[in-house]
Protein backbone atom coordinates (compact mmCIF):
# COMPACT_ATOMS: atom_id res chain seq x y z
CA UNK A 1 0.00 0.00 0.00
CA UNK A 2 2.97 2.33 0.75
CA UNK A 3 4.84 1.46 -2.22
CA UNK A 4 1.72 2.43 -4.67
CA UNK A 5 1.15 5.49 -2.64
CA UNK A 6 4.78 6.23 -3.34
CA UNK A 7 4.59 5.59 -7.35
CA UNK A 8 1.55 7.54 -6.94
CA UNK A 9 3.11 10.84 -5.51
CA UNK A 10 6.11 9.85 -7.51
CA UNK A 11 3.36 10.12 -10.69
CA UNK A 12 2.11 13.38 -9.61
CA UNK A 13 5.92 15.13 -8.75
CA UNK A 14 6.87 14.38 -12.64
CA UNK A 15 3.35 15.53 -13.47
CA UNK A 16 3.59 18.65 -12.16
CA UNK A 17 7.55 18.86 -12.95
CA UNK A 18 6.91 18.58 -16.60
CA UNK A 19 3.65 21.50 -16.73
CA UNK A 20 5.90 23.69 -14.65
CA UNK A 21 8.63 22.71 -17.45
CA UNK A 22 6.58 23.52 -20.32
CA UNK A 23 5.46 26.89 -19.28
CA UNK A 24 9.18 27.75 -18.21
CA UNK A 25 9.93 27.02 -22.02
CA UNK A 26 7.28 28.67 -23.22
CA UNK A 27 7.85 31.79 -21.38
CA UNK A 28 11.46 31.46 -22.15
CA UNK A 29 10.83 31.84 -25.75
CA UNK A 30 8.04 34.31 -25.03
CA UNK A 31 10.79 36.78 -23.58
CA UNK A 32 13.61 36.30 -26.24
CA UNK A 33 10.89 37.20 -28.87
CA UNK A 34 9.64 39.94 -26.81
CA UNK A 35 12.52 41.26 -26.18
CA UNK A 36 14.12 41.15 -29.52
CA UNK A 37 11.18 42.58 -31.39
CA UNK A 38 11.26 45.34 -28.89
CA UNK A 39 14.61 45.87 -29.25
CA UNK A 40 13.79 46.35 -32.86
CA UNK A 41 10.86 48.67 -32.58
CA UNK A 42 12.64 51.39 -30.12
CA UNK A 43 14.86 51.94 -32.55
CA UNK A 44 12.63 52.17 -35.25
CA UNK A 45 10.21 53.86 -33.25
CA UNK A 46 13.31 56.64 -31.75
CA UNK A 47 14.07 57.40 -35.42
CA UNK A 48 10.12 58.52 -36.56
CA UNK A 49 9.96 60.44 -33.19
CA UNK A 50 9.07 63.85 -34.58
CA UNK A 51 12.10 66.56 -33.88
CA UNK A 52 9.06 69.09 -32.44
CA UNK A 53 8.61 68.46 -29.00
CA UNK A 54 4.71 69.69 -29.38
CA UNK A 55 3.99 67.14 -32.71
CA UNK A 56 5.06 63.97 -30.46
CA UNK A 57 2.77 61.52 -29.39
CA UNK A 58 5.07 58.62 -28.05
CA UNK A 59 4.40 57.79 -24.67
CA UNK A 60 7.72 57.06 -22.43
CA UNK A 61 6.53 55.48 -18.93
CA UNK A 62 8.97 54.96 -16.21
CA UNK A 63 8.90 55.45 -12.23
CA UNK A 64 9.89 59.29 -11.49
CA UNK A 65 9.35 60.43 -7.49
CA UNK A 66 7.35 63.72 -7.03
CA UNK A 67 6.48 66.63 -4.80
CA UNK A 68 3.39 68.72 -4.76
CA UNK A 69 3.42 72.26 -3.40
CA UNK A 70 1.03 74.50 -2.17
CA UNK A 71 2.14 77.52 -4.18
CA UNK A 72 0.95 77.75 -7.76
CA UNK A 73 4.24 80.71 -8.15
CA UNK A 74 7.57 79.27 -9.29
CA UNK A 75 9.19 78.59 -6.21
CA UNK A 76 13.05 78.58 -6.05
CA UNK A 77 14.59 75.53 -4.48
CA UNK A 78 17.58 76.69 -3.26
CA UNK A 79 14.46 78.67 -0.65
CA UNK A 80 13.48 76.04 1.02
CA UNK A 81 11.69 77.96 3.72
CA UNK A 82 9.13 78.94 0.46
CA UNK A 83 8.66 75.80 -0.19
CA UNK A 84 5.63 73.97 1.55
CA UNK A 85 5.21 70.00 0.63
CA UNK A 86 1.91 68.66 0.83
CA UNK A 87 2.01 65.62 -0.86
CA UNK A 88 4.90 63.20 -1.98
CA UNK A 89 5.34 60.07 -3.18
CA UNK A 90 6.67 57.70 -6.84
CA UNK A 91 5.14 55.99 -9.82
CA UNK A 92 5.34 55.78 -13.48
CA UNK A 93 5.14 59.12 -15.04
CA UNK A 94 4.06 58.88 -18.84
CA UNK A 95 5.98 61.61 -20.61
CA UNK A 96 5.41 62.68 -24.68
CA UNK A 97 6.94 66.24 -24.62
CA UNK A 98 10.14 65.80 -23.78
CA UNK A 99 13.18 68.21 -25.24
CA UNK A 100 15.01 65.36 -27.49
CA UNK A 101 14.91 61.49 -27.92
CA UNK A 102 17.03 61.23 -25.05
CA UNK A 103 14.03 59.81 -22.65
CA UNK A 104 12.94 57.47 -25.15
CA UNK A 105 16.11 55.43 -25.58
CA UNK A 106 17.22 55.46 -21.83
CA UNK A 107 14.16 54.65 -20.23
CA UNK A 108 13.70 51.66 -22.97
CA UNK A 109 17.55 50.88 -22.64
CA UNK A 110 17.07 50.36 -18.80
CA UNK A 111 14.21 47.87 -19.80
CA UNK A 112 16.26 46.20 -22.58
CA UNK A 113 19.03 45.69 -19.69
CA UNK A 114 17.35 44.37 -16.53
CA UNK A 115 15.03 42.01 -19.86
CA UNK A 116 18.65 40.59 -20.36
CA UNK A 117 19.79 40.01 -16.78
CA UNK A 118 15.98 37.79 -16.28
CA UNK A 119 16.48 36.19 -18.91
CA UNK A 120 19.98 34.54 -17.36
CA UNK A 121 17.54 33.89 -14.59
CA UNK A 122 14.76 31.99 -16.82
CA UNK A 123 17.29 30.17 -18.31
CA UNK A 124 18.70 28.74 -15.13
CA UNK A 125 15.18 28.10 -14.12
CA UNK A 126 14.56 26.29 -17.14
CA UNK A 127 18.26 23.74 -16.53
CA UNK A 128 17.21 23.05 -12.66
CA UNK A 129 13.69 21.76 -14.27
CA UNK A 130 15.22 19.90 -16.91
CA UNK A 131 17.36 17.79 -14.18
CA UNK A 132 13.91 17.26 -11.42
CA UNK A 133 12.10 15.86 -14.86
CA UNK A 134 15.21 13.33 -15.58
CA UNK A 135 14.51 12.46 -11.41
CA UNK A 136 17.77 13.89 -10.66
CA UNK A 137 17.71 16.80 -7.85
CA UNK A 138 20.61 16.10 -6.82
CA UNK A 139 22.44 16.45 -10.23
CA UNK A 140 26.11 17.58 -10.12
CA UNK A 141 24.98 21.03 -11.63
CA UNK A 142 22.73 21.46 -9.46
CA UNK A 143 23.10 23.59 -6.58
CA UNK A 144 25.55 25.57 -9.16
CA UNK A 145 22.79 26.74 -11.10
CA UNK A 146 20.50 27.28 -8.12
CA UNK A 147 23.50 29.32 -6.74
CA UNK A 148 23.42 31.36 -9.88
CA UNK A 149 19.93 31.74 -10.04
CA UNK A 150 19.99 33.13 -6.49
CA UNK A 151 22.99 35.83 -7.28
CA UNK A 152 21.04 36.63 -10.23
CA UNK A 153 18.06 37.74 -8.10
CA UNK A 154 20.45 39.93 -6.20
CA UNK A 155 22.09 40.98 -8.86
CA UNK A 156 18.50 42.06 -10.49
CA UNK A 157 17.37 43.85 -7.15
CA UNK A 158 20.70 45.91 -6.71
CA UNK A 159 20.85 46.58 -10.12
CA UNK A 160 17.23 47.78 -11.30
CA UNK A 161 17.08 50.24 -8.17
CA UNK A 162 20.27 52.83 -9.27
CA UNK A 163 19.44 51.81 -13.17
CA UNK A 164 16.37 53.37 -12.64
CA UNK A 165 17.83 56.70 -10.47
CA UNK A 166 20.36 57.39 -13.07
CA UNK A 167 17.82 56.50 -15.92
CA UNK A 168 15.23 59.50 -13.87
CA UNK A 169 18.37 62.08 -13.70
CA UNK A 170 18.54 62.09 -17.07
CA UNK A 171 14.87 61.66 -18.27
CA UNK A 172 13.80 64.71 -15.31
CA UNK A 173 16.59 66.53 -17.67
CA UNK A 174 14.57 66.32 -20.83
CA UNK A 175 11.41 66.75 -19.18
CA UNK A 176 10.57 70.27 -20.42
CA UNK A 177 7.85 72.72 -19.06
CA UNK A 178 6.18 71.43 -16.44
CA UNK A 179 3.98 73.10 -13.52
CA UNK A 180 5.55 75.25 -10.77
CA UNK A 181 3.77 73.47 -8.20
CA UNK A 182 5.06 69.85 -9.08
CA UNK A 183 8.83 68.92 -8.20
CA UNK A 184 10.18 65.86 -9.96
CA UNK A 185 13.04 63.73 -9.45
CA UNK A 186 14.85 60.38 -9.72
CA UNK A 187 12.94 57.25 -8.05
CA UNK A 188 14.92 55.05 -5.75
CA UNK A 189 13.53 51.99 -3.92
CA UNK A 190 15.53 48.54 -2.87
CA UNK A 191 13.31 46.06 -2.54
CA UNK A 192 14.37 44.16 0.26
CA UNK A 193 11.63 41.24 -0.26
CA UNK A 194 13.64 40.38 -3.75
CA UNK A 195 17.00 40.65 -1.99
CA UNK A 196 15.89 38.36 0.63
CA UNK A 197 14.56 35.78 -2.05
CA UNK A 198 18.03 36.12 -3.46
CA UNK A 199 19.42 35.10 -0.37
CA UNK A 200 17.45 32.09 0.38
CA UNK A 201 17.95 30.72 -2.80
CA UNK A 202 21.84 30.72 -2.10
CA UNK A 203 21.21 29.12 1.04
CA UNK A 204 19.09 26.92 -0.32
CA UNK A 205 22.13 26.03 -2.91
CA UNK A 206 24.31 25.35 0.02
CA UNK A 207 21.96 23.14 1.65
CA UNK A 208 21.10 20.71 -1.91
CA UNK A 209 25.28 20.63 -2.24
CA UNK A 210 25.99 18.98 1.35
CA UNK A 211 22.62 16.58 0.71
CA UNK A 212 24.19 15.66 -2.73
CA UNK A 213 27.93 15.36 -1.14
CA UNK A 214 25.82 12.82 1.28
CA UNK A 215 24.14 11.06 -0.82
CA UNK A 216 27.36 10.79 -2.79
CA UNK A 217 29.40 9.15 0.19
CA UNK A 218 26.47 6.93 0.73
CA UNK A 219 26.60 4.97 -2.23
CA UNK A 220 30.15 4.88 -2.10
CA UNK A 221 29.38 2.92 1.30
CA UNK A 222 27.02 1.03 -0.15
Amino acid sequence: MQDSNTTMDDKQYMRLTQIVKKFMDFFWYLSILSLSAWSVAILVIGLNIPDAASERHTDITFPIAFKVHTSSEPISLSDEAAISEIMHGQGEVKLNNTQSHKAWYVSNFIIVVMGLVSLVGIWLGRKILTNLALKQPFHDENPGLIRNLGLVFIIWNILNPFAVYLGGMVIISDVGQLAADVELSPAFSINMLGLFTGVTILVIAQVIKEAARIQYEQSLTI
